[in-house]
């Protein structure tokens, strides 16, 4: 499944297992906290938007911060689960969407407004058919 910003989420984690050498012990995160995380990024993008940021070098912030955070001091586990980065990278994604489609998508240049709700609608498509 293609989507908008899949080439930014495939990018943004390259130097993060690296960068969490010499870290603490990893502590799982929760679900609620990944929300606040998610939740986090979608008012990032909506934020930057209003400051002229394009929406996909915006989008990249926020993937970047929320999987750095995720593997960098939660050791990529949900739960006790190890999630694998690619897997990871969709969820986040589509959850940042979700958000950024609740919080500000009317703001958004009319082409990445667009690009968001046929992603959306893709991620849906796909859910209903697990």
């Amino acid at each position: 499944m293609k989507k908008l910003f899949s080439a930014l989420a495939a990018a943004s984690l390259i130097s993060a297992p690296a960068l969490a050498q010499n870290q603490p012990s990893p502590v799982p995160v929760t679900e609620q906290q990944m929300a606040i995380y998610f939740t986090m990024g979608a008012i990032n993008v909506c934020s930057l938007n209003k400051q002229k940021v394009p929406v996909k070098v915006a989008m990249q912030a926020s993937l970047d911060e929320i999987l750095t955070t995720f593997y960098n001091i939660h050791g990529g586990t949900v739960n006790g689960k190890k999630i694998e980065i690619a897997q990871m990278q969709e969820i986040t994604l589509a959850n940042v969407l979700l958000r950024i489609n609740d919080f500000c998508i009317k703001e958004l240049p009319q082409d990445d407004q667009e690009k968001i709700k046929k992603d959306l609608s893709m991620y849906q498509a796909a859910l209903q058919k697990k």
